[in-house]
């Protein structure tokens, strides 16, 4: 009894989405970190509408959406979805 093609495309498959999805969930909490260090977070942005003075302070929670480290996580998931659909048809190469 050998090992077939499709079972050695699925172990793969799973490893790498294994480390695609660990990856970019690390790089997106790092991002969420940064920006909660440095802007307001969602439960406080009430408390802080006076004060808003820095470009992350004026987006009311939303300071995430400014940090680079978050949308690299996202990016990075988003990759992961498109070559896991491209592998599992098939298709050899990611896009």
């Amino acid at each position: 009894m050998g090992v077939s093609v499709d079972n050695i495309r699925g172990l793969v498959l799973a490893m790498s989405s294994s480390i695609f999805i660990g990856s970019s969930f690390i790089v997106k909490k790092k991002g969420l970190k940064r920006a909660g260090a440095y802007g307001v977070s969602a439960g406080l942005a009430f408390l802080h509408r006076e004060n808003q003075t820095s470009l992350s302070r004026r987006s009311g929670g939303f300071s995430y959406l400014y940090e680079p480290l978050w949308w690299a996580g996202m990016l990075t998931s988003k990759y992961h979805v498109q070559c896991s659909h491209s592998l599992s048809e098939g298709v050899s190469e990611c896009s």
